[in-house]
């Protein structure tokens, strides 16, 4: 691994999210070999307040009924 932007190609190139992510982590001088499953990243982000709208509007119907 040569960096963070290196692992995340690879983990990238596994597949689409959900897939299985194999990790060898180095703890103390052990070496633990793990699976993590990767996510989507936009599903775990807080998403921004929709907008309220006044509804739609029917302009013509307010043509119409302007003009009678």
């Amino acid at each position: 691994m040569e960096g963070l932007a290196d692992f995340y190609r690879k983990v990238w190139a596994l597949g689409n999210a959900g897939v299985g992510v194999m990790l060898s982590l180095l703890k103390g001088t052990e070496i633990r070999d793990i699976t993590v499953r990767s996510c989507d990243r936009y599903k775990s982000l807080q998403q921004p307040p929709q907008k309220k709208t006044g509804g739609s509007v029917d302009a013509t119907r307010e043509f119409r009924s302007k003009s009678s």
